[in-house]
């Protein structure tokens, strides 16, 4: 399934394209941990298949404060992160996925595990 999902993704690419109107969407909104917590999980392409090597980087204004990739299972793992308002980045090849959905709640923080495509790389054919 993963196999198909990016061969799906490499042929769109190679269609001859008009016109693009997407914004990137690498880089997520900001959020806000209101207290030290663990951010750990693991990524999925939209099927739910992991994804192993994607780059993620936490932001905190325009610093990085840390950089890692998902290991083989698509699990990553900032470890503890101190209260603070942050933002992530995708990085994967040319992007072809948007950074993860952040959900805050009273729990804490939390990653979406299924990343989307990001519009940037979806082909527009008039």
């Amino acid at each position: 399934m993963k196999a198909n999902f990016v061969l799906t993704v490499v042929l769109l690419e190679m269609i001859f394209v008009t016109g693009v109107s997407a914004v990137d969407c690498s880089v997520s909104k900001e959020f806000h941990i209101k207290h030290p917590q663990v951010l750990a999980g693991v990524l999925q392409d939209p099927n739910g298949a992991t994804l192993p090597g994607i780059g993620l980087q936490l932001l905190s204004g325009v610093n990085v404060i840390q950089h890692l990739r998902t290991n083989n299972q698509g699990a990553y793992d900032f470890g503890m992160v101190s209260a603070g308002k942050y933002r992530l980045q995708v990085q994967y090849g040319d992007n072809p996925f948007c950074a993860p959905k952040v959900k805050c709640g009273n729990q804490g923080c939390r990653l979406d595990p299924r990343l989307t495509i990001n519009p940037k790389k979806e082909v527009l054919i008039r």
